[in-house]
């Protein structure tokens, strides 16, 4: 990774059945006091993961589990401390399950504008019972991710640590013009969006 200098990358995982999703997320951190430890990560995993799971889970399958988050930290842009928690955390919505390549699609929202992909994160786990039709989620569900997603963003821009005083959820430029960008550039993430049409996952679950 090319992580720059008081930033982190985020992996949560589990399963939905018998096929593996993962989110990936950016993280701006401040320390209160370098060194930070293994520990102080494993901090700030367990609350990213709890505010995770507070925006999402309920409003999933409880065939979706959230079962690992780790974060990678690096306090110069060459080390790197990694820290992890374990959520075991299952979803609250019973129903049929939609296939696992189905996903609700909540894109993020940065300071600039630009062509290309955007960031955008696939939450698999939905019920059929939030389908509209075979392309379409109902606007019910959309209104509620769309809640889930500014409650999420709130959270972690507002948790601290004992030894983190200030966190915010960033999105990372890897390449730029077709170049790669060394190290990776970090924006701001401002706003979500939660989007009517279900997204495919098909490319990001491994079955």
């Amino acid at each position: 990774m090319e992580l720059p200098a008081g930033y982190a990358q985020v992996v949560c995982s589990g399963h939905f059945g018998p096929s593996e999703w993962s989110n990936i997320f950016g993280l701006q951190l401040t320390p209160m006091a370098d060194p930070l430890s293994s520990t102080d990560i494993n901090d700030v995993a367990a609350g990213f993961a709890e505010n995770y799971a507070t925006a999402f889970a309920g409003a999933l399958s409880p065939r979706w589990i959230f079962e690992t988050c780790v974060v990678t930290y690096t306090p110069d842009g060459v080390s790197e401390i990694v820290g992890s928690n374990v959520p075991s955390i299952v979803g609250g919505d019973a129903g049929i399950d939609t296939p696992s390549s189905a996903s609700m699609v909540i894109s993020w929202r940065i300071g600039r504008a630009y062509r290309g992909g955007h960031p955008r994160t696939y939450l698999t786990g939905l019920v059929t019972d939030r389908m509209l039709d075979t392309k379409t989620w109902t606007a019910d569900t959309v209104s509620e991710f769309q809640t889930a997603a500014a409650t999420f963003l709130s959270g972690v821009d507002g948790f601290t640590t004992d030894a983190i005083s200030f966190c915010m959820l960033v999105t990372f430029e890897r390449r730029s013009g077709g170049v790669a960008v060394v190290p990776w550039n970090a924006e701001q993430i401002f706003s979500a969006l939660a989007r009517s049409a279900i997204g495919s996952q098909r490319r990001r679950m491994r079955h």
